[in-house]
């Protein structure tokens, strides 16, 4: 887990004047938004060497995709 002032950091270099960034957001929305993105990722990482889990996969990877518009990546 990264801490209060590591999350500022991330988001002073990957988030604020961000060029790929369509609208700016506060250090408290940007950082919901990113926890909730690096849990997602998370997750993927692990479902990736199961079997069963196309669907469940495709909608956390829908999110994922998603929430990185919305952060920049």
């Amino acid at each position: 887990m990264m801490t209060e002032e590591e999350l500022k950091k991330t988001y002073q270099n990957e988030h604020v004047g961000n060029p790929h960034v369509e609208h700016e957001l506060s250090f408290v929305n940007w950082k919901r938004q990113y926890l909730k993105f690096q849990r997602i990722e998370q997750q993927l990482d692990k479902m990736k060497f199961n079997d069963g889990y196309d669907s469940v996969y495709q909608t956390l990877d829908r999110e994922s995709q998603r929430l990185a518009g919305i952060l920049g990546y």
